[in-house]
Protein backbone atom coordinates (compact mmCIF):
# COMPACT_ATOMS: atom_id res chain seq x y z
CA UNK A 1 0.00 0.00 0.00
CA UNK A 2 1.46 3.32 -1.03
CA UNK A 3 2.00 6.19 1.32
CA UNK A 4 -0.58 8.21 -0.62
CA UNK A 5 -3.32 5.61 -0.07
CA UNK A 6 -2.44 5.29 3.60
CA UNK A 7 -2.65 9.05 4.01
CA UNK A 8 -6.00 9.13 2.19
CA UNK A 9 -7.47 6.37 4.38
CA UNK A 10 -6.24 8.09 7.55
CA UNK A 11 -7.83 11.33 6.37
CA UNK A 12 -11.15 9.55 5.77
CA UNK A 13 -11.05 7.89 9.20
CA UNK A 14 -10.17 11.15 10.94
CA UNK A 15 -13.02 12.86 9.05
CA UNK A 16 -15.50 10.19 10.16
CA UNK A 17 -14.27 10.38 13.75
CA UNK A 18 -14.56 14.19 13.66
CA UNK A 19 -18.15 14.01 12.40
CA UNK A 20 -19.04 11.47 15.12
CA UNK A 21 -17.37 13.63 17.80
CA UNK A 22 -19.09 16.79 16.58
CA UNK A 23 -22.49 15.06 16.50
CA UNK A 24 -21.99 13.86 20.06
CA UNK A 25 -20.74 17.23 21.38
CA UNK A 26 -23.18 19.55 19.64
CA UNK A 27 -26.33 17.43 19.35
CA UNK A 28 -26.51 14.15 21.32
CA UNK A 29 -24.91 15.36 24.55
CA UNK A 30 -26.78 18.73 24.79
CA UNK A 31 -30.11 16.99 24.10
CA UNK A 32 -29.43 14.41 26.78
CA UNK A 33 -28.56 17.23 29.20
CA UNK A 34 -31.78 19.06 28.38
CA UNK A 35 -33.81 15.92 28.91
CA UNK A 36 -32.06 15.26 32.22
CA UNK A 37 -32.73 18.84 33.40
CA UNK A 38 -36.36 18.65 32.28
CA UNK A 39 -36.86 15.32 34.06
CA UNK A 40 -35.24 16.71 37.24
CA UNK A 41 -37.53 19.76 37.14
CA UNK A 42 -40.61 17.58 36.70
CA UNK A 43 -39.56 15.37 39.60
CA UNK A 44 -38.92 18.45 41.78
CA UNK A 45 -42.34 19.91 40.88
CA UNK A 46 -44.03 16.61 41.75
CA UNK A 47 -42.26 16.56 45.11
CA UNK A 48 -43.30 20.17 45.81
CA UNK A 49 -46.92 19.46 44.91
CA UNK A 50 -47.02 16.32 47.05
CA UNK A 51 -45.49 18.03 50.10
CA UNK A 52 -47.28 21.43 49.85
CA UNK A 53 -50.55 22.38 51.51
CA UNK A 54 -53.38 23.40 49.18
CA UNK A 55 -53.43 27.17 48.38
CA UNK A 56 -55.79 29.16 50.58
CA UNK A 57 -56.77 31.26 47.55
CA UNK A 58 -59.52 30.09 45.21
CA UNK A 59 -59.86 33.36 43.31
CA UNK A 60 -57.62 36.19 42.12
CA UNK A 61 -58.97 39.71 41.62
CA UNK A 62 -56.86 42.16 39.60
CA UNK A 63 -57.45 45.57 41.17
CA UNK A 64 -56.06 48.99 40.11
CA UNK A 65 -55.56 52.02 42.32
CA UNK A 66 -53.02 54.82 42.83
CA UNK A 67 -51.24 56.53 45.70
CA UNK A 68 -54.13 58.78 46.82
CA UNK A 69 -54.35 58.66 50.61
CA UNK A 70 -58.09 57.98 50.48
CA UNK A 71 -57.25 54.49 49.22
CA UNK A 72 -55.17 53.65 52.31
CA UNK A 73 -57.65 50.97 53.37
CA UNK A 74 -57.33 49.16 50.05
CA UNK A 75 -53.56 48.91 50.51
CA UNK A 76 -53.86 47.96 54.19
CA UNK A 77 -52.81 44.46 55.24
CA UNK A 78 -56.15 43.91 56.97
CA UNK A 79 -57.92 44.25 53.61
CA UNK A 80 -55.71 41.50 52.23
CA UNK A 81 -56.41 39.30 55.26
CA UNK A 82 -60.17 39.85 55.15
CA UNK A 83 -60.27 38.86 51.48
CA UNK A 84 -58.20 35.77 52.25
CA UNK A 85 -60.98 34.57 54.56
CA UNK A 86 -63.12 34.28 51.42
CA UNK A 87 -60.30 32.60 49.48
CA UNK A 88 -59.68 35.79 47.50
CA UNK A 89 -56.24 37.10 46.54
CA UNK A 90 -56.33 40.77 45.53
CA UNK A 91 -53.52 41.71 43.14
CA UNK A 92 -53.08 45.48 43.46
CA UNK A 93 -51.63 47.57 40.63
CA UNK A 94 -50.60 51.22 40.98
CA UNK A 95 -51.05 52.83 37.55
CA UNK A 96 -50.22 56.38 38.63
CA UNK A 97 -53.85 57.54 38.20
CA UNK A 98 -53.89 56.98 34.44
CA UNK A 99 -57.68 56.81 34.28
CA UNK A 100 -58.15 56.24 30.51
CA UNK A 101 -55.68 53.34 30.64
CA UNK A 102 -57.38 52.00 33.78
CA UNK A 103 -60.73 51.95 31.99
CA UNK A 104 -59.26 50.31 28.88
CA UNK A 105 -57.76 47.53 31.02
CA UNK A 106 -61.13 46.99 32.67
CA UNK A 107 -62.76 46.78 29.26
CA UNK A 108 -60.16 44.29 27.97
CA UNK A 109 -60.47 42.06 31.04
CA UNK A 110 -56.92 42.75 32.23
CA UNK A 111 -58.47 44.31 35.35
CA UNK A 112 -61.48 43.07 37.33
CA UNK A 113 -62.00 45.93 39.78
CA UNK A 114 -60.59 49.40 40.38
CA UNK A 115 -61.10 52.72 42.11
CA UNK A 116 -62.22 55.87 40.31
CA UNK A 117 -63.59 59.26 41.11
CA UNK A 118 -67.07 59.51 39.63
CA UNK A 119 -66.06 62.45 37.43
CA UNK A 120 -63.04 60.54 36.04
CA UNK A 121 -65.20 57.47 35.42
CA UNK A 122 -67.72 59.54 33.47
CA UNK A 123 -65.05 61.38 31.47
CA UNK A 124 -63.06 58.24 30.64
CA UNK A 125 -66.20 56.31 29.69
CA UNK A 126 -67.35 59.14 27.42
CA UNK A 127 -63.97 59.23 25.68
CA UNK A 128 -63.98 55.42 25.39
CA UNK A 129 -67.55 55.55 24.04
CA UNK A 130 -68.64 52.69 26.29
CA UNK A 131 -69.27 52.03 29.99
CA UNK A 132 -67.37 48.81 30.76
CA UNK A 133 -67.42 49.27 34.56
CA UNK A 134 -70.12 49.97 37.13
CA UNK A 135 -69.98 51.39 40.66
CA UNK A 136 -70.28 48.84 43.49
CA UNK A 137 -69.27 50.90 46.56
CA UNK A 138 -68.52 54.40 47.81
CA UNK A 139 -65.04 54.97 49.20
CA UNK A 140 -64.82 58.62 50.21
CA UNK A 141 -65.53 62.24 49.42
CA UNK A 142 -62.70 64.75 49.63
CA UNK A 143 -63.05 67.70 52.01
CA UNK A 144 -59.78 69.31 51.03
CA UNK A 145 -57.65 66.32 49.98
CA UNK A 146 -57.55 67.71 46.43
CA UNK A 147 -56.16 71.22 46.17
CA UNK A 148 -54.67 73.97 44.03
CA UNK A 149 -51.34 75.11 45.48
CA UNK A 150 -49.35 78.13 44.42
CA UNK A 151 -46.54 80.48 45.29
CA UNK A 152 -47.62 82.90 48.05
CA UNK A 153 -45.85 85.84 46.44
CA UNK A 154 -47.01 85.19 42.86
CA UNK A 155 -50.60 84.15 43.64
CA UNK A 156 -51.65 85.42 47.09
CA UNK A 157 -55.39 84.93 46.40
CA UNK A 158 -57.92 83.62 43.89
CA UNK A 159 -58.30 86.97 42.12
CA UNK A 160 -54.59 86.97 41.27
CA UNK A 161 -55.14 83.84 39.15
CA UNK A 162 -57.19 85.77 36.60
CA UNK A 163 -54.38 86.53 34.13
CA UNK A 164 -53.73 85.61 30.52
CA UNK A 165 -50.37 83.97 31.25
CA UNK A 166 -51.49 81.43 33.87
CA UNK A 167 -50.54 77.78 33.49
CA UNK A 168 -52.45 75.15 35.51
CA UNK A 169 -50.33 72.01 35.95
CA UNK A 170 -52.41 68.90 36.64
CA UNK A 171 -53.02 65.29 35.64
CA UNK A 172 -55.25 64.97 32.58
CA UNK A 173 -58.72 63.38 33.02
CA UNK A 174 -58.26 63.28 36.79
CA UNK A 175 -60.05 64.84 39.78
CA UNK A 176 -57.36 67.52 39.65
CA UNK A 177 -58.57 68.62 36.22
CA UNK A 178 -62.15 68.53 37.49
CA UNK A 179 -61.26 70.70 40.49
CA UNK A 180 -59.38 73.16 38.28
CA UNK A 181 -62.37 73.51 35.93
CA UNK A 182 -64.76 73.95 38.87
CA UNK A 183 -62.52 76.70 40.28
CA UNK A 184 -62.37 78.43 36.88
CA UNK A 185 -66.16 78.39 36.54
CA UNK A 186 -67.03 79.15 40.18
CA UNK A 187 -64.74 82.17 40.47
CA UNK A 188 -65.43 83.42 36.92
CA UNK A 189 -61.78 83.52 35.85
CA UNK A 190 -62.57 85.04 32.46
CA UNK A 191 -59.10 86.41 31.63
CA UNK A 192 -57.39 83.02 31.48
CA UNK A 193 -55.95 81.84 28.15
CA UNK A 194 -58.18 79.64 26.01
CA UNK A 195 -56.18 76.58 27.08
CA UNK A 196 -54.52 77.29 30.44
CA UNK A 197 -53.65 73.65 31.15
CA UNK A 198 -50.24 71.98 31.23
CA UNK A 199 -51.26 68.34 31.45
CA UNK A 200 -49.14 65.52 32.87
CA UNK A 201 -49.56 61.76 32.74
CA UNK A 202 -49.71 61.29 36.51
CA UNK A 203 -49.52 63.09 39.84
CA UNK A 204 -45.80 62.29 40.28
CA UNK A 205 -45.08 64.39 37.19
CA UNK A 206 -47.10 67.29 38.65
CA UNK A 207 -44.98 67.13 41.78
CA UNK A 208 -41.82 67.03 39.67
CA UNK A 209 -42.99 70.16 37.81
CA UNK A 210 -43.46 71.88 41.18
CA UNK A 211 -39.91 70.87 42.22
CA UNK A 212 -38.50 72.39 39.02
CA UNK A 213 -40.54 75.59 39.30
CA UNK A 214 -39.53 78.92 40.84
CA UNK A 215 -41.86 80.90 43.15
CA UNK A 216 -41.93 83.63 40.48
CA UNK A 217 -43.19 81.26 37.74
CA UNK A 218 -46.69 81.85 36.40
CA UNK A 219 -47.80 78.33 37.40
CA UNK A 220 -50.19 76.73 39.88
CA UNK A 221 -50.34 73.04 40.69
CA UNK A 222 -53.43 70.91 41.27
CA UNK A 223 -52.90 67.56 42.98
CA UNK A 224 -54.05 65.38 45.86
CA UNK A 225 -52.84 63.99 49.17
CA UNK A 226 -50.21 63.18 50.30
CA UNK A 227 -48.57 65.49 47.73
CA UNK A 228 -50.54 68.52 48.94
CA UNK A 229 -49.11 68.09 52.45
CA UNK A 230 -45.58 67.75 51.07
CA UNK A 231 -45.84 71.06 49.18
CA UNK A 232 -47.58 72.80 52.10
CA UNK A 233 -44.37 72.33 54.11
CA UNK A 234 -42.64 74.78 51.76
CA UNK A 235 -42.98 78.25 53.37
CA UNK A 236 -43.03 79.87 49.91
CA UNK A 237 -46.18 77.97 48.85
CA UNK A 238 -49.73 77.70 50.16
CA UNK A 239 -53.06 76.01 49.41
CA UNK A 240 -54.93 78.56 47.34
CA UNK A 241 -58.21 76.64 47.29
CA UNK A 242 -59.19 73.02 47.95
CA UNK A 243 -62.08 70.63 47.44
CA UNK A 244 -63.65 71.50 50.81
CA UNK A 245 -65.15 74.55 49.07
CA UNK A 246 -67.03 72.39 46.56
CA UNK A 247 -69.05 69.55 48.08
CA UNK A 248 -70.05 66.55 46.00
CA UNK A 249 -67.69 67.08 43.06
CA UNK A 250 -64.94 64.62 43.93
CA UNK A 251 -66.26 61.28 45.18
CA UNK A 252 -64.19 58.09 45.08
CA UNK A 253 -65.83 54.76 44.29
CA UNK A 254 -64.97 51.10 43.74
CA UNK A 255 -66.01 49.81 40.33
CA UNK A 256 -66.22 46.33 38.85
CA UNK A 257 -65.99 45.24 35.24
CA UNK A 258 -69.56 44.48 34.15
CA UNK A 259 -68.85 41.00 32.79
CA UNK A 260 -66.85 40.13 35.90
CA UNK A 261 -69.68 41.31 38.16
CA UNK A 262 -72.31 39.30 36.27
CA UNK A 263 -70.24 36.12 36.55
CA UNK A 264 -68.91 36.72 40.09
CA UNK A 265 -71.51 38.74 42.00
CA UNK A 266 -70.83 37.04 45.35
CA UNK A 267 -67.07 37.40 44.86
CA UNK A 268 -67.40 41.16 44.25
CA UNK A 269 -69.70 41.47 47.26
CA UNK A 270 -67.08 39.77 49.42
CA UNK A 271 -64.36 42.16 48.23
CA UNK A 272 -66.62 45.10 49.15
CA UNK A 273 -67.40 43.49 52.54
CA UNK A 274 -63.67 43.05 53.16
CA UNK A 275 -63.03 46.72 52.39
CA UNK A 276 -65.84 47.99 54.62
CA UNK A 277 -64.72 45.67 57.45
CA UNK A 278 -61.16 47.00 57.07
CA UNK A 279 -62.33 50.60 57.36
CA UNK A 280 -64.57 49.79 60.34
CA UNK A 281 -61.71 48.13 62.20
CA UNK A 282 -59.45 51.13 61.48
CA UNK A 283 -62.07 53.76 62.41
CA UNK A 284 -60.27 54.75 65.63
CA UNK A 285 -56.80 54.68 64.09
CA UNK A 286 -57.12 56.62 60.84
CA UNK A 287 -54.06 58.78 61.51
CA UNK A 288 -51.90 55.67 61.83
CA UNK A 289 -53.57 54.13 58.78
CA UNK A 290 -52.73 57.07 56.50
CA UNK A 291 -49.26 57.53 58.04
CA UNK A 292 -48.36 53.90 57.43
CA UNK A 293 -49.85 54.05 53.95
CA UNK A 294 -47.95 57.21 53.00
CA UNK A 295 -44.71 55.63 54.19
CA UNK A 296 -45.49 52.52 52.13
CA UNK A 297 -45.97 54.80 49.10
CA UNK A 298 -42.67 56.60 49.72
CA UNK A 299 -43.81 59.66 51.72
CA UNK A 300 -43.11 60.21 55.42
CA UNK A 301 -45.80 62.31 57.13
CA UNK A 302 -45.45 64.10 60.43
CA UNK A 303 -48.24 63.33 62.95
CA UNK A 304 -49.79 66.78 62.45
CA UNK A 305 -49.67 66.32 58.65
CA UNK A 306 -51.39 62.96 58.96
CA UNK A 307 -54.08 64.44 61.20
CA UNK A 308 -54.75 67.28 58.74
CA UNK A 309 -54.92 64.73 55.94
CA UNK A 310 -57.48 62.61 57.82
CA UNK A 311 -59.59 65.73 58.40
CA UNK A 312 -59.67 66.33 54.63
CA UNK A 313 -61.22 62.97 53.69
CA UNK A 314 -64.76 61.82 54.48
CA UNK A 315 -64.61 58.04 54.30
CA UNK A 316 -68.00 56.42 53.65
CA UNK A 317 -69.05 53.69 56.05
CA UNK A 318 -71.38 50.71 55.54
CA UNK A 319 -74.51 52.67 56.48
CA UNK A 320 -73.67 55.47 54.05
CA UNK A 321 -73.06 52.92 51.31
Amino acid sequence: MTKGRIAAMLLIWFSVLFVVWAAWKFWVHPNRQKEAVKQAQQEHQEIVQKTSAPSRFKYTVNFAADAFSGYAGIRNGLFRDENAKFGIKVELTDDGANYPQRLEKLASGELDMAVFTIDALMKSSADYKDIPATIVALVDETKGADAMVSSKSRFPNIDSLNSSGLKIVCTKDSPSETLARVIMAHFNLDKLPQDPFQFTNNVDEVYQEYQRAKPTDNKVFVLWEPYVSKIADNPDYHVLVDSSKFRGYIVDVIVARRGFLVQNEELVANVVKSYLKTMFDNRNGMVKLVSDDAKQCGTVLKPEQAQRLVDKIWWKNTQEN
